[in-house]
């Protein structure tokens, strides 16, 4: 067995065969069936006015559009200047969000004008895959619903991890929208200047509901993640390989995390290509580009492990398709719901059993896209 060094964000999955509970799920929506993203009039209709701007609440959905607005910094703190009836607004709208936030109404000394709008984001776990996809697809969301044009997007919350880790996953924020991502505590950057902009959009990510955290399976199909989806995958990703995502043991892990590690992993995925009588890509994504991520998931035609964040790479797959072992959560099948893919799964599986998750993988048609074809007739 060839074993791949790459680190892998997999999305967790349950199958179940006799003593097990083998499951097969296909999960594509008829049409008229529910999405899970915001509904875009009933969000521009929650509109409220301060001065010019325009603060929207929406069963959780929150964003403010400010006009006209100056933007500088100090430090890694944001300043926003505008009228101070909106500064008065601001953090009892954003309650935990943007805490380094400052607004203060002195912009009318402002001495340059710039057409641009400034997209103001403040989520900063760019280690956790799931997270990831869970705060871009609402960023995205309302990024969409707002028309926002001719943008910058900022991180406004400095994360020092970046010191010492690539995050590659920050990437995936400048790979969907069509924009530049600065950084505010860039000594150098722009925002040291005082400046109107065109608009400033605030886009707070905690408030934010969303299918991915549901604890219940919701079975609602998102058009914001599966274009994302569309934006990020080739078109040449068109994967036949079945890939393992991967776990280490680490110090720094939690009981709960540590038990849903493989012991003796190699011999575990020996055994498993010998019964399967081909080879399994181990899938370690971590310290690799965003670029090769996407280029080695797309290899994947079925992604299995253990629940877990780093299931969420499936979502780099141009047909999802993921095999979750003993999971009780809905994380990964809300995942594949949203994005019309596969869920397998298999409970109660025992912690190293080779030959009931060789049964599983081979009764699976990941190699067919007829597969996918197929069903979206049968449902039609």
């Amino acid at each position: 067995m060839k074993e791949k060094n790459y680190l892998i964000f997999v999305l967790s999955l349950s199958c179940t065969f006799s003593t097990f509970y083998f499951k097969t799920i296909r999960v594509p929506q008829k049409s008229n069936t529910c999405t899970s993203d915001p509904n875009s009039t009933i969000f521009l209709n929650s509109a409220t006015k301060s001065c010019d701007n325009y603060f929207y609440d929406s069963n959780g959905w929150k964003a403010i559009d400010l006009s006209y607005a100056g933007l500088e910094s100090r430090k890694d703190v944001p300043i926003i200047n505008t009228c101070t009836e909106t500064c008065d607004r601001i953090h009892p709208f954003l309650k935990q969000a943007f805490l380094k936030l400052e607004c203060k109404s002195n912009y009318m000394n402002y001495i340059k004008n710039s057409d641009k709008t400034i997209l103001l984001i403040d989520y900063n776990d760019y280690f956790n895959m799931w997270w990831v996809l869970v705060a871009t697809s609402n960023y995205f969301s309302l990024y969409n619903i707002l028309n926002i044009k001719n943008f910058i997007i900022v991180h406004v919350n400095y994360d020092p991890r970046i010191n010492v880790l690539k995050l590659p996953l920050m990437n995936i924020v400048s790979k969907i929208f069509p924009g530049s991502v600065q950084k505010l505590w860039d000594p150098k950057h722009i925002f040291k200047k005082n400046t109107i902009y065109r608009r400033i959009v605030i886009l707070p990510h905690f408030t934010y509901p969303s299918i991915l955290v549901n604890k219940k399976k919701v079975p609602c199909m998102s058009p914001t993640l599966m274009e994302m989806n569309r934006l990020l995958v080739s078109g040449k990703n068109d994967g036949k390989q079945v890939c393992w995502v991967s776990r280490k043991m680490n110090h720094k892990s939690t009981s709960w995390q540590n038990h849903r590690v493989i012991p003796n992993e190699h011999y575990f995925l020996t055994k498993l290509e010998e019964y399967i009588s081909q080879n399994i890509t181990v899938l370690e994504l971590e310290n690799i580009t965003l670029e090769q991520q996407i280029d080695i998931v797309g290899q994947c035609g079925l992604v299995v492990g253990m629940h877990g964040a780093e299931m969420s790479s499936a979502f780099f797959m141009k047909y999802p398709r993921v095999l979750v072992l003993n999971t009780h959560q809905s994380n990964e099948i809300n995942l594949m719901y949203a994005l019309n893919g596969y869920y397998h799964s298999i409970d109660n599986w025992k912690i190293g059993d080779y030959k009931t998750l060789a049964k599983k993988i081979l009764s699976i048609d990941y190699y067919s896209q007829h597969s996918y074809s197929t069903m979206f007739q049968m449902l039609s």
